[in-house]
């Protein structure tokens, strides 16, 4: 049975720097010539260097969050100030839908957006004519009904 040859250990210097450019243990096993198997083994272990790899992670994240910090308040990208206020400060732009829908409000929107008129787009939709009184109401100039004695 052959021997296990004593691994080369990573130059830590070196390992710092690449993980602080955010290279991924794939690439980094690209890198050295071996087995990306062999690079999740020794980093995933306790000692130096698993702790410089996480150390050049942390870097790299708080030189992310440093940068977008900054963008976001000298206002050079709104984008940034957007993320920033919905990760951090919990905000939204989610709105509620009503899942209920008037017929008449609908068509009546697409009516004014359109330039048509309500008698227009249900005689397209192949729907009777409202009567006076109906588009009264739906114009909003009804007068209130009152019981007729």
């Amino acid at each position: 049975m052959p021997r296990r040859k004593k691994p080369i250990p990573f130059p830590l210097d070196v390992l710092e720097g690449l993980a602080e450019l955010g290279v991924t243990e794939v690439e980094l096993a690209g890198l050295w010539g071996l087995a990306q198997s062999t690079v999740s083994e020794r980093l995933s272990k306790p000692g130096p260097e698993r702790e410089v790899w996480l150390r050049g992670q942390s870097k790299l994240k708080v030189s992310l969050r440093r940068s977008l910090v900054r963008q976001a308040l000298e206002s050079t990208n709104p984008a940034s100030a957007i993320f920033l206020a919905k990760n951090f400060l919990g905000m939204s732009d989610r709105r509620e839908v009503k899942t209920e829908i008037d017929q008449r409000i609908g068509c009546r929107w697409i009516a004014q957006w359109d330039g048509g008129s309500d008698a227009e787009i249900r005689s397209a939709r192949g729907e009777e004519p409202l009567t006076t009184a109906a588009a009264a109401m739906i114009d909003g100039t009804a007068e209130e009904l009152g019981d007729d004695d």
